[in-house]
């Protein structure tokens, strides 16, 4: 598996190799270090801290102890006093040194020392404070001295020796943690030095396995295969490359291959420029030929664009004045439409006018009759006023006014039916000749539509006829692009014929460098 890999991979694995035990040393360092630093951590803050607040309590409860005392010997209500007060501060101490220590408290041992000297420290300070106290302030100082003396100080000593095993316990656990520190500093100097010493044995072996196989790989010294190359490199293909006992696979042995097929082609490529300069000056010459053909054909070509440019313009040109001919007839459409509507119009407004004359004259005939009624009327007044004599002579002028006012009316309305007559007859007569008139309008706008449509089909054809036009327009410049590109081609061929030539000529100057062995 491992002679399968790359020479990149070997040597990613051997430094691969280094790095994993360079990690493991230093994952080694990192743990011990951790396991030193957590037993220094617990000699720091558990351990040292819990034996000084040890020492502070127990130097607390003796000065209690000889605040008491002078509490006891106190003979006087001040000195008393001042006692109390110095065992209150002292108390206050206490309890603070207390609270200290009882977070730093870690193992049961400890814990159930720590709860039996509370317990004996309660009781004795309930004897000192229910006896001692109360007989000392009672002015029973001999009485208090007597059970301080006595009960009191053996349930001080009592207290005080679970006080100071629990000092002892945590002076061993300080001592403990420090033998416990050593030993990890003795394991990690041993771990650190073993893995030290197979880091330097395993980078030796992978050293020398390494560049052993690098120099398998290579063939031999690196200065003795760029020696080979740099022969090869300079043209000399003459010397023979050396190879070491059976080596196949190296780079020296890929060397030597490369040089046995650089002979054998730098001999073909030798005889075959020849060949190639011959044929290439064969190839130019009807190049040359070809190219002037190609010219001909391609100014043909030009004239004949020329020509269906000419003629697609004409089209073009006729295209565009049959669709001016085609917006004119649609414009002329459009107007005779609107002629055709406005005298619609006009036919429907001459109607409305004949309606309009004929009430008017109906009014007439109604006024006419109103007349002729108030004649009557007048004349029957008149007669009436006659027949009344004198009585009735106001009335007969009234009668006489009525009759002449009803003659002049019915005159002034005969006269005006007469007009009106006249006036229907003529605007019939005029919405006749409006009726003819829009007929013909309707003929005009009929052929108008048929003219713009013919213009239209022909508008269509010419623009087929320049469509078609402009694709053999196209299609002749494409051909005559072709023609010249095909030209163009032709001359680079012959250019490439004669660098063909050229080339041909410096190869069998620079396969000349190469010195084979029929030539040393």
């Amino acid at each position: 598996m491992f002679r399968k890999l790359t020479l990149r991979a070997k040597m990613l694995a051997a430094f691969s190799v280094m790095a994993l035990l360079l990690a493991l040393l230093a994952g080694v360092a990192l743990l011990k270090l951790a396991a030193l630093n957590a037993r220094t951590l617990e000699i720091g803050t558990n351990w040292l801290p819990s034996v000084e607040n040890l020492g502070s309590l127990d130097a607390d409860v003796a000065l209690m102890r000889l605040a008491q005392f002078r509490q006891v010997s106190a003979k006087d209500a001040p000195a008393k006093a001042v006692a109390d007060k110095l065992l209150q501060e002292r108390s206050e101490n206490y309890e603070k040194h207390r609270a200290a220590y009882v977070k730093l408290i870690t193992s049961p041992q400890e814990q159930a020392l720590w709860d039996d000297f509370e317990a004996k420290w309660k009781r004795y300070m309930d004897f000192q404070q229910t006896r001692v106290s109360p007989l000392a302030h009672a002015g029973k100082e001999d009485e208090a001295a007597a059970a301080l003396y006595g009960e009191g100080l053996k349930l001080f000593d009592a207290a005080r020796q679970v006080l100071d095993k629990d000092t002892d316990l945590n002076i061993e656990g300080g001592a403990l943690a420090v033998e416990a520190s050593h030993r990890d500093y003795v394991v990690a100097r041993a771990w650190l030095a073993g893995v030290t010493v197979v880091a330097l044995i395993v980078a030796a072996v992978l050293a020398m396995l390494t560049s052993g196989y690098v120099v398998r790989v290579i063939g031999g010294e690196p200065v003795e295969v760029g020696a080979v190359v740099e022969r090869i490199a300079a043209g000399d293909l003459s010397t023979p490359v050396a190879l070491h006992g059976a080596d196949t696979r190296s780079i020296l042995a890929g060397i030597q291959r490369m040089q046995v097929s650089l002979l054998r082609v730098v001999a073909e490529v030798r005889s075959g420029a020849e060949s190639v300069a011959t044929a290439s000056s064969q190839i130019a010459q009807g190049n040359l030929d070809l190219s002037s053909r190609t010219e001909e054909q391609a100014s043909s070509l030009q004239q004949t664009a020329a020509s269906v440019e000419q003629m697609t313009s004409s089209v073009r040109t006729n295209a565009d004045t049959a669709n001016q001919a085609n917006q004119l007839a649609t414009s002329a459409s459009q107007v005779a439409i609107k002629g055709g509507e406005v005298v619609q119009q006009v036919v429907c407004t001459m109607a409305d006018i004949s309606g309009a004359s004929r009430r008017i004259a109906d009014i007439i005939g109604v006024i006419d009759g109103i007349a002729f009624q108030t004649n009557i009327l007048a004349l029957n007044a008149a007669v009436e006023a006659a027949r009344a004599g004198e009585h009735g002579k106001g009335f007969a002028v009234v009668a006489t006014e009525v009759r002449s006012l009803a003659q002049r009316s019915a005159t002034a309305a005969r006269e005006i039916k007469g007009l009106i007559t006249d006036s229907v007859g003529k605007v019939e007569d005029g919405s006749r000749l409006v009726a003819d008139a829009g007929q013909t309008i309707g003929d005009i706008v009929a052929h108008v539509r048929r003219v713009s449509d013919l213009m239209n089909e022909i508008t269509a054809a010419a623009e087929q006829q320049s469509s078609g036009i402009s694709q053999i327009n196209t299609a002749v410049a494409q051909l005559d692009q072709a023609t010249q590109q095909n030209a163009a081609l032709v001359e680079e061929s012959a250019a490439a014929s004669e660098s063909l030539k050229s080339q041909g000529a410096r190869l069998l100057e620079a396969v000349s460098v190469f010195r084979l062995a029929a030539q040393r």
